[in-house]
């Protein structure tokens, strides 16, 4: 049986969630001061919360001293996480 999901069906098997969440500051509590300062003017109290965040990373490395370059790219989808 193949387990692996695709990437859209991942990102949107938490839409129909029924823990919808919603951002209250106790959960930002542990944060240091000022990425809880930050989070408290960015999301108003009551905002629901994403149950899943897509990440696209690129990088483009080189070896030292050479002139020889790499690209990488990676995406990567975090679904269903802890707030705490």
């Amino acid at each position: 049986m193949n387990t692996v999901l695709l990437l859209a069906e991942l990102w949107n098997a938490g839409q129909d969630s029924p823990a919808n969440r919603t951002f209250d500051t106790a959960h930002i509590g542990a944060s240091p001061e000022p990425s809880r300062s930050y989070l408290e003017h960015a999301i108003a109290a009551g905002t629901s919360l994403a149950s899943a965040v897509r990440l696209h990373m690129h990088a483009l490395l080189s070896k030292l001293g050479k002139n020889r370059f790499f690209s990488v790219d990676c995406n990567k989808v975090k679904h269903d996480f802890d707030l705490n």
